[in-house]
């Protein structure tokens, strides 16, 4: 077997024509070098063929008595299935007329009778390679079309984050000014207040904690999503026990509730709930969970704080009364410096960053976090953690 006969070809050709003889030499021709071949013996076996097994090329006689190359090409190239095939019309007539039909109907190439071996295989590779780089071509030019949707779409994204971010930070500078404006004005009153009653004295450092408490808040958020982000947050996980966070955690909550004329129901159960996680972020999440119920539900209503045991771990449902979520704040409720349509019930101040952080930190210790709300009813969080072994517990 000589070089050009090595089987390195890869393909499925359909040979069309009417006469066995041409389909044996050309079948023989393609088969020595390993193209897979099939066979076709006029236009009506031709169409049916090429819709069926769809071929990589095909090799199409001119002159056939049911009807010729020209109308079966026409056939194949008006089907979307077909119409990327190429196909090379095999015929002995060469007249200018003939070409120019052949062209116009969809071939890519002419091979006359009687064919060179070699010219057959050049013209077969040529067209096959051809296929194979277009075929290429407009796999990655999607690609690329995908990738620009994706880039686009995420431009458009980072673009309203921005102008989200932006109008927080104008939010968060002026409640800083206004925060550390307030602190100094109450610190002058009580420091030249020389009439000030000690009643008055207590109400206006009650007001400079608050105002303190606020500002700490804000800054806090505002560090912690730094931290977040640069990757510089470090977790010590140890087995706790989450009845213990929630009761240590939950006693400043009451008072702050106090204000709202809000209730705060708990029930943490009886039993040791014990699971393997970080102290502080666990609080960060819950603190920041039931600051948001605490904000944004009515006077008069009840908070509730539960722990509910599961087959793998433990449950801790954060419940407020609140407005809920509308489907677009559900699109963008754990996004950073995301702007949503509920407003606090008190007049405070939200960063946008609280819920962002919770999500941050759930994922970084494996919690799962959901969120069931409706709309004028209410909203729960709830936070999944594994249960990790009482006998770990520390003491």
């Amino acid at each position: 077997m000589s070089q050009t006969e090595v089987k390195s070809e890869t393909g499925l050709i359909l040979i069309v024509d009417d006469e066995d003889r041409n389909l044996q030499i050309l079948g023989s021709i393609l088969d020595r070098v390993g193209y897979e071949v099939m066979y076709a013996q006029n236009g009506t076996e031709a169409i049916q063929a090429s819709i069926q097994e769809t071929p990589d090329l095909i090799l199409l006689d001119v002159m056939m008595p049911d009807m010729n190359g020209f109308e079966v090409c026409r056939h194949i190239k008006a089907l979307p299935s077909t119409e990327q095939i190429p196909v090379i019309f095999v015929t002995a007539r060469m007249e200018a007329s003939d070409v120019v039909e052949g062209f116009s109907c969809g071939g890519c190439d002419y091979i006359t009778k009687p064919f060179e071996g070699e010219e057959l295989l050049v013209r077969v590779r040529t067209q096959l390679e051809l296929r194979r780089a277009q075929a290429c071509l407009a796999e990655k030019t999607m690609e690329l079309e995908e990738s620009l949707r994706t880039v686009t779409s995420k431009n458009m994204e980072l673009a309203s984050l921005n102008h989200e971010k932006n109008e927080i930070l104008g939010i968060a500078s002026h409640d800083l000014r206004r925060g550390i404006a307030s602190i100094i004005g109450l610190s002058q009153l009580v420091r030249d207040g020389q009439d000030l009653s000690l009643a008055e004295i207590r109400e206006m450092v009650d007001m400079i904690e608050e105002e303190g408490i606020k500002l700490n808040e804000l800054v806090t958020s505002l560090i912690d999503v730094h931290a977040i982000e640069q990757g510089h947050m470090s977790f010590y996980f140890q087995i706790l026990d989450l009845r213990h966070v929630l009761e240590n955690l939950l006693r400043p909550f009451i008072k702050t509730a106090a204000k709202k004329k809000i209730q705060i129901e708990y029930s943490l159960g009886d039993e040791p709930a014990p699971v393997n996680a970080d102290i502080q972020a666990l609080r960060q999440i819950f603190e920041n969970l039931i600051s948001n119920a605490l904000k944004f539900s009515p006077m008069g209503s009840v908070v509730g704080v539960y722990i509910r045991s599961t087959d793998t771990g433990y449950e801790v449902v954060i419940q407020d009364r609140g407005p809920g979520f509308s489907p677009e704040d559900l699109r963008k409720v754990y996004h950073k410096f995301a702007r949503l349509s509920a407003r606090p019930t008190a007049d405070e101040s939200p960063t946008g960053l609280g819920l962002s952080i919770v999500k941050s930190l759930a994922d970084y210790m494996h919690a799962e976090l959901k969120l069931e709300t409706q709309l004028g009813v209410g909203s729960s969080f709830i936070v999944s953690l594994t249960k990790a072994e009482l006998s770990e517990l520390a003491g």
